[in-house]
């Protein structure tokens, strides 16, 4: 329960886990708990029975809870301000299909899956640890699942995937586990089981270095490492931060905005308005365009929000007209475009 209430504050979502958990531990000790307390009406014996697991496990709510009192109190909003800026509260099923389709062929899990389902049935565990592990893991990956694609996924390929392959790798090593203690015949199952699960550590790129398709794109192609130490990123945003950021260094602090705030923030140091909402509520609650397109850029601010933050430079807005071309500009004569808004 600790467990699956950290990986909530983590990330939200994570909270479908913790959900299908709850069913679990009930499911294991709300009869015995019931009946202890129905036969021999004590505490003592009904603690014993299952009460005290189950308040173990809801325990750590007490957390989350506390948490969600903060964030209202500090944001005024229960959920975070990317659930809104990624218009997750709609369904967009057409591109979770795309999403799940790309990451399953990529990884192979699209031969691991069935597979798994095909041993369930010659493998299924005797009662204790394995049996119970099995009632938590498939409910809990088929809702994971229908979550991911319910929202349309993400635009970074693969990464909603990351929290379940680790419980993916454990289903499989179980179920060979099993096949290979029932004799020879299913030792060989078991084998060809480990082998498609191995299979899945190598992928295979569907999509090319700096693609953008189906409205997807594999991040560790755009932002590459060029150095650990010190950390340089071989990307146009690292080096646009790190310029502005010696403007920031004497003292000159303009207000920026861009999509892909990351790099450009942290290194700049200055006040950056994200154009895509993720970090402004402003924009984050904006209606959701009826054409929808790419998951976490749907939504952007108007010149005229910009404006009135008094943002400077913006990168992917025309400048005033009587600028002209002087109102256009490059920071380290790198990357796309940007304009002056405001001049000073």
């Amino acid at each position: 329960g600790l467990c699956w209430i950290l990986a909530t504050l983590a990330r939200p979502d994570h909270a479908i886990f913790y959900a299908v958990g709850s069913g679990v531990v009930l499911g294991l000790w709300a009869k015995p708990t019931l009946l202890a307390l129905h036969r021999t009406r004590s505490l003592a014996a009904t603690w014993r029975a299952g009460l005290a697991p189950m308040l173990a496990y809801a325990a750590p709510f007490a957390l989350w809870l506390a948490h969600l009192a903060w964030r209202m109190h500090v944001y005024g909003q229960w959920l975070p301000n990317t659930y809104f800026a990624k218009s997750a509260n709609l369904t967009y099923y057409a591109q979770g299909w795309v999403y799940a389709t790309e990451f399953h062929l990529g990884s192979h899990l699209w031969l691991v899956m069935p597979a798994l389902a095909l041993a369930l049935p010659f493998a299924w565990p005797v009662a204790g640890p394995g049996r119970r592990f099995i009632g938590f893991a498939i409910p809990a990956i088929l809702a994971y699942e229908w979550y991911v694609i319910r929202v349309g996924g993400d635009f970074m390929v693969g990464r909603f995937y990351v929290s379940l392959l680790p419980l993916i790798a454990l289903l499989g090593e179980q179920l060979v586990h099993r096949l290979c203690a029932r004799g020879r015949g299913f030792a060989w199952a078991g084998i060809g089981l480990a082998g498609l699960l191995a299979s899945s550590a190598v992928g295979v790129r569907l999509l090319e270095p700096n693609q953008i398709r189906w409205h997807l794109a594999d991040e560790n192609s755009y932002y590459r490492i060029a150095s650990w130490s010190p950390i340089v990123v071989d990307h146009d945003n690292y080096w646009i931060g790190r310029t502005l950021g010696e403007l920031e260094a004497q003292g000159i602090e303009p207000v920026v905005a861009t999509g892909a705030i990351g790099l450009v923030g942290y290194y700049s140091r200055l006040e950056t308005i994200d154009r895509l909402g993720l970090t402004d509520a402003k924009v984050a609650h904006q209606p959701t365009p009826k054409r929808r397109s790419r998951p976490g850029h749907e939504k952007y601010a108007s010149v005229a929000y910009l404006r009135s933050r008094g943002v400077h430079f913006v990168r992917g807005v025309g400048s005033p007209k009587w600028l002209g071309k002087y109102g256009t500009l490059r920071f380290g004569g790198i990357g796309r475009d940007w304009t002056i808004l405001r001049y000073e």
